[in-house]
């Protein structure tokens, strides 16, 4: 049974935990993997279900999640009590990949990131393949990024920011971006980047919170790049092979990192797009805005941008390829039916859809804090907080 009253601190309005997060499919074995928290016989446990995409039977009996990281000559356990699965799960070279935060600010937190194996033929149940804190012996810097998931390159590597936490420099890791490596049955820790106002984005609440969008390759001097992001609104490109660590001497902006546009676009960022070199962010009463990229940088202000929107969630783009693109964006804080479903040209950013004008045929039902849309197959879907809302064509 889910949680019916959270345990382990200060809640965050929700009256029940149960499957919070975006699961995954591996369309190899036909699984969708889920995470779901539960209390059973007085134990509070994160388990890791799989469950045929068909029927919805369980393909495994589910696992509960354990793990344990050492640093700095002591060992720290996952509690299970403390931590909640908000970003959606990651699959990647037959790895599953689930980031951990708080349900609430309850002093006990940390952020963790935990691997199981996909199940195979002969390995029909998950194994544990390994585990990174982001806070050894203290607390916060959940990764929580609102609901988008960890990010993979090419080569495997796995990408994740993390929230308002303590700084040590190569053992604390809070308002930082992380590049996890995979080795055998343990995660390392690959390179990192923390910006020099850490300390002032920590007592402002301006934590990362997004996933981080990996660029395919530049031409340029850095080809692999990648993008954060976070509360503060600052746009942080970094270099994936050197993405810079913390600039102690820095006073006014991150200069070892390949570019950094402050305050950007919009407080509580969206998590960004990429699509025919432009790069698209949307941000809490700010417009929808795309940035081009040009020779592995940024252009320094917006090519294109839409009317304000409010409501922080994060966007969602459908295209034919490299034509006929369209943003589609939740307007509003889904606290009432008066938040309605938008859509832009990917191109000009000119508003083409607002269900505000359906007459009310298209409301939606309040939906959850940072919703996250999915477009596929011509439709777009949205979970609210009662049903799940597909649009598509008359």
């Amino acid at each position: 049974m889910p949680i019916a009253v959270q345990r382990g601190g200060v809640v965050t309005g929700w009256n029940q935990v149960g499957v919070v997060s975006t699961p995954v499919i591996d369309a190899s074995t036909g699984i969708i993997y889920v995470v779901a928290k539960d209390y059973l016989n007085g134990v509070v446990s994160n388990r890791l279900w799989g469950l045929s995409v068909t029927t919805g039977a369980a393909k495994f009996n589910p696992v509960r999640i354990a793990a344990t990281f050492s640093s700095g000559g002591k060992t720290y356990t996952f509690n299970n009590s403390t931590q909640v699965n908000r970003p959606a799960l990651l699959l990647s070279y037959g790895v599953i990949y689930i980031a951990f935060g708080s349900n609430g600010i309850n002093g006990a937190e940390q952020g963790w990131v935990i691997a199981y194996g996909a199940a195979t033929s002969t390995s029909p149940t998950p194994q544990f393949r390994g585990a990174f804190d982001d806070e050894p012996g203290r607390d916060t810097a959940a990764i929580w990024q609102k609901g988008g998931g960890p990010s993979a390159d090419s080569a495997g590597n796995v990408y994740v920011e993390t929230g308002d936490g303590p700084v040590v420099a190569g053992v604390n890791f809070g308002q930082s971006v992380l590049r996890l490596n995979r080795a055998g049955n343990g995660l390392t820790l690959g390179d990192w980047f923390t910006p020099y106002n850490w300390a002032s984005l920590r007592s402002h609440d301006l934590d990362l919170n997004d996933s981080v969008l990996i660029l395919p390759n530049q031409p340029g001097l850095h080809p692999y790049l990648a993008i954060a992001v976070g509360k503060e609104g600052t746009l942080y490109l970094l270099n994936r092979s050197k993405m810079g660590h913390l600039c102690s001497s820095c006073t006014s902006r991150d200069t070892q990192i390949v570019q950094e546009l402050q305050r950007a676009v919009g407080l509580e960022t969206g998590s960004l797009i990429y699509w025919n070199g432009r790069v698209y962010s949307s941000g809490m009463g700010a417009p929808i805005m795309a940035w081009s990229l040009s020779n592995g940088l940024l252009s320094n202000a917006p090519v294109d941008q839409s009317v304000k929107v409010t409501g922080g969630h994060s966007p969602v783009l459908s295209a034919n390829g490299t034509t006929n693109g369209i943003l589609w964006q939740l307007q509003g804080p889904g606290t009432t039916t008066s938040s309605p479903l938008q859509a832009f040209d990917a191109i000009t950013l000119r508003r083409i859809y607002d269900a505000a004008q359906s007459a009310g045929r298209d409301s939606l039902p309040p939906f959850p804090h940072f919703a996250q849309l999915m477009g596929v197959n011509g439709k777009v879907y949205v979970g609210t907080n009662s049903s799940l809302v597909v649009f598509g064509l008359l």
